[in-house]
C-alpha cells in the first residue's frame, strides 16, 4: 500500500504487510542489513519467523499471516550516514517505543536519483529471560453429557467444558502456567485496520498514512536538532487530527525540515580547517540569508517581485485553496535553497579554492 500523496510531496512512506516468510531471508541474503539487534541477528529472525509458522489460522478465516511488515522510506537529501542510521532509530521509536526491544532489520538503496531505506519490522519481542504466563484454552471445547466424549457444539447433547482464552487449571483448581520466550500477543503498532467497507476503509487508510507522515517529520527534526546547528527554522506545532490546517502544517514542517538540511550543511563547512578563509565575515553573510529566510516565514508571505507588487501566502491557516498552498511552499523552497545555494558559490569563489577542491569539498560535506 503506497503511502504518498501530494500534500507530502518530496516524503514518500510504501507500507505493506508481508505474508511470505521467503521474502524476509531473500532481504538478508541480499542486502548489507543493519539492526537494532546486534547479537544473533539471523537466529533471532529465524525464531520469529518459525514461531508465526507454528500458529494456526482458523480455516474459514479471511485474513493471512503476517510475518512483518515492510516499510520503504525515502532518505532526506544531504544527510550523512550516521544520521541516515540515526533518521532510521528515531523514526521506528517514534512508531512505538516497543522497537527498543522488538527487532527491526534495514537496508539502504537507491532508487532512481532518490535515496531510500527499506526496513522490515517484526512485531513480537523476543524475551531476553523466559517469561511465564498463564496457559489459556486455544478453542472452545466441548463433550458428549452421555459419552463424555468430545464433539461438535452442534451435538444435541453437547456441553461446552472450556472457552476460547479462558485460563487452564489443574485438578486443585490453581491456575497451569507455560513458559514462552516470544510474547504471545503482537505489539500491533504499525496494524492497518482493514475493512470491507471501502468508505471507512479509506478513512481509516488516510489516518494511518498520516500517522506515518506525521512520524517522518519528527524524526528528521529530531536528528536535525541534536546536531551541531547554531541555527535552524522553526517548525510549527501540529496537532492530530483530520482538519486540512493540520494537513497544510504537515506540508510546511516537510518543507521546513528540507531546508534545514542545507543549512546545516552550510553549518558543517565552518568545522572544516581551511575550508572557508574568512569565518567572521562568512559567518555574518550566513546569518543574513538565515535571517532573511526565517523573515519570510514570520510575515507568512513571500514577494515575487523586485517592486514588492506581487506576493503570495505561505502561512497555512490562510484562505487559499490547497493546491494553491502547495505550489506556494513550492516557491518558497525554491527561493530559499536558491539563497542557500547562492551564499555556497559566491563563499568559495571569494576563498580562491580551485574548482576541483570545491567539488571535492561540496561532496564531503554533503555526504
Amino acid at each position: 500500500m503506497e503511502l504518498v500523496s501530494s500534500s507530502f510531496a518530496g516524503q514518500f512512506v510504501n507500507y505493506n504487510a508481508l505474508h511470505d516468510y521467503k521474502m524476509i531471508f531473500k532481504f538478508i541474503v541480499d542486502n548489507k542489513i543493519y539492526s537494532n539487534c546486534s547479537l544473533n541477528l539471523e537466529e533471532k529472525v529465524k525464531k520469529l519467523v518459525e514461531f508465526e509458522k507454528a500458529r494456526k489460522i482458523s480455516k474459514n478465516s479471511k485474513r493471512r499471516k503476517i510475518y512483518a511488515i515492510e516499510l520503504l522510506v525515502m532518505l532526506p537529501k544531504n544527510l550523512m550516514k550516521s544520521q541516515k542510521h540515526q533518521f532510521i532509530k528515531e523514526f521506528m521509536l517514534k512508531i512505538s517505543t516497543v522497537y527498543k526491544r522488538v527487532i527491526y532489520i534495514y537496508a539502504f538503496e537507491a532508487i532512481g536519483n532518490g535515496s531510500y531505506c527499506r526496513i522490515i519490522a517484526f512485531q513480537r519481542m523476543i524475551y531476553n529471560k523466559p517469561h511465564f504466563v498463564p496457559a489459556k484454552y486455544k478453542r472452545d471445547m466441548y463433550i458428549n453429557k452421555n459419552t463424555g466424549q468430545t464433539c461438535s457444539k452442534d451435538d444435541v447433547d453437547a456441553i461446552r467444558i472450556c472457552k476460547k482464552n479462558e485460563v487452564k487449571k489443574d485438578k486443585e483448581n490453581n491456575v497451569i502456567y507455560q513458559k514462552v520466550t516470544i510474547s504471545p500477543k503482537k505489539y500491533r503498532c504499525l496494524n492497518f485496520k482493514d475493512s470491507n467497507d471501502i468508505d471507512k476503509k479509506l478513512k481509516r487508510f488516510n489516518s494511518f498514512k498520516n500517522k506515518l507522515q506525521k512520524k517522518v517529520i519528527y524524526a528528521l527534526s529530531r536528528i536535525l536538532g541534536s546536531q551541531n546547528i547554531y541555527m535552524k527554522l522553526r517548525h510549527k506545532q501540529f496537532k492530530k487530527n483530520d482538519t486540512e490546517i493540520s494537513k497544510r502544517i504537515l506540508y510546511y514542517n516537510s518543507i521546513i525540515n528540507q531546508i534545514n538540511i542545507d543549512l546545516q550543511m552550510l553549518q558543517n563547512t565552518f568545522y572544516y580547517r581551511g575550508l572557508i578563509w574568512d569565518k567572521r565575515n562568512a559567518w555574518k553573510r550566513f546569518e543574513h540569508i538565515f535571517f532573511n529566510i526565517n523573515q519570510i516565514l514570520n510575515n507568512g508571505f513571500i514577494y515575487l517581485s523586485e517592486s514588492n507588487e506581487v506576493k503570495i501566502s505561505i502561512d497555512p491557516k490562510s484562505h487559499i485553496k490547497a493546491s494553491q498552498f502547495h505550489e506556494n511552499m513550492e516557491m518558497f523552497k525554491t527561493v530559499a535553497k536558491n539563497k542557500i545555494r547562492k551564499w555556497y558559490l559566491e563563499e568559495f569563489y571569494d576563498s580562491e579554492i580551485d574548482k576541483w577542491v570545491k567539488e571535492e569539498m561540496y561532496e564531503r560535506v554533503s555526504n
